[in-house]
């Protein structure tokens, strides 16, 4: 498999709604594409650094959005139609990433997450807990301070955004 790498930084305001938060990371998503001619071995050289040292280059994130416009696409004699999420086997082409996935099609709009990770280096407990880190981490961000001022201005909170799912536990994913 070949995976184009793009390092990018950004830097977030804690005052940001959700909304805005999604709008400015998907803009910075773009606008890197126009460099993707750049070979990574010359952007690690730039900086002094090599793979064996650079953290990034261990982290997948992968965002998956159905389209509203696809049900199939025909290629020659062969067509192909849309799988659901749900029903889509995941076959870790990493050790270890999390996966976004966004169904615009679907009743509750919601953004669900999940790991998929590699089970010949990972126990099932140990993915549970890092779902429930997770799942904290997503609590912290968008709990509501003292001040009744939430910490990141979400509609109607956090759980409406996020589902986790981790070591295919579809049941806690049901629970949120």
């Amino acid at each position: 498999m070949f995976v184009s790498t793009l390092p990018y930084r950004v830097e977030l305001d804690s005052h940001w709604s959700f909304d805005v938060l999604v709008k400015y990371v998907q803009e910075k998503c773009l606008s890197i594409l126009e460099h993707s001619h750049y070979p990574l071995q010359h952007i690690l050289g730039d900086n002094r650094s090599s793979q064996s040292n650079v953290s990034f280059l261990e982290i997948i994130f992968d965002f998956i959005s159905v389209s509203k416009d696809m049900g199939y696409l025909s290629l020659n004699d062969a067509t192909l139609e849309q799988m659901p999420l749900e029903q889509s086997a995941e076959v870790s082409k990493f050790d270890f990433s999390l996966t976004f996935q966004y169904n615009p099609l679907s009743d509750n709009k919601r953004l669900s997450c999940g790991f998929v990770c590699s089970h010949d280096l990972f126990e099932k407990l140990t993915i549970s807990k890092i779902g429930q880190r997770f799942e904290y981490m997503f609590g912290q961000l968008f709990r509501t301070q003292s001040s009744n001022i939430p910490a990141m201005n979400s509609k109607g909170g956090w759980s409406n955004y996020f589902g986790i799912v981790h070591s295919g536990a579809l049941e806690d994913f049901l629970k949120i």
